[in-house]
């Protein structure tokens, strides 16, 4: 107590837990096959998946790989001499693309073909002619979709951190963690629907194990990789 108000005092208890024996073997983790926390949660996982269908998110993911697709297109017919000629991803280096993004274009290379960015020749790629130009698409996407925009700012700002290397030879990998786009990702992860839908399934799955957990056992849980913290919120 202080004179004239009252001050909230926080109280911590400390449980001391022995460490087990080296000697004896461990206790069993008490929690069922993760096939039968998935058969346990399925209901749930049900609905998710119907809340997501019927606010049309999976339009929405559509509606983005359209729009991540026409910039690549973009991208590869700014780096070419001659958009209308077949080429190869090495002609793609020789003008500009950095030699570490070989990988990345060759991993897009069915995902490209599939949107009709490109469509393959013997053993080259030749660009075809664009559905809409990019700009148009992403302002569609965030008019139709605004629970995307922490998405479609990521998307846009990473794939002008790639345009701008292949450009002027900035350095994409810099551009990704900086500290505007380290905002950017917490957002993304915090409230990007795509993220809500997977973080729901995981807290479904937790509350199942919590369920059968022994009242008198300690529960600690760890995430890997807990870049932001997403998952473990």
């Amino acid at each position: 107590l202080q004179i004239g108000r009252l001050t909230r005092v926080g109280v911590m208890e400390t449980v001391l837990r022995a460490a087990p024996h080296k000697e004896l073997p461990r206790t069993p983790v008490p929690l069922p096959a993760p096939a039968e926390l998935v058969e346990r949660a399925e209901e749930r996982i049900a609905e998710l998946r119907a809340a997501w269908h019927a606010a049309g998110h999976a339009e929405a993911v559509e509606s983005m790989r359209r729009y991540t697709a026409a910039r690549y297109g973009e991208l590869i017919a700014a780096l070419l001499d001659d958009a209308d000629k077949p080429f190869a991803v090495a002609d793609l280096i020789a003008r500009g693309l950095p030699a570490r993004h070989e990988r990345l274009f060759t991993l897009l290379a069915p995902f490209l073909e599939r949107q009709g960015v490109w469509r393959a020749e013997d053993d080259r790629w030749r660009l075809c002619a664009p559905a809409a130009p990019g700009s148009l698409l992403l302002t569609e996407f965030v008019g139709r979709h605004p629970a995307f925009v922490s998405t479609a700012a990521l998307t846009a700002r990473q794939l002008q951190a790639l345009d701008d290397s292949c450009r002027d030879g900035a350095d994409a990998a810099q551009a990704a963690i900086s500290e505007p786009v380290a905002r950017m990702l917490e957002q993304y992860y915090d409230v990007s629907p795509l993220c809500r839908f997977h973080n729901r399934v995981a807290q479904a799955l937790v509350e199942q194990m919590t369920a059968v957990w022994p009242a008198d056992r300690a529960l600690r849980v760890l995430e890997i990789g807990a870049g932001t913290g997403g998952t473990t919120a």
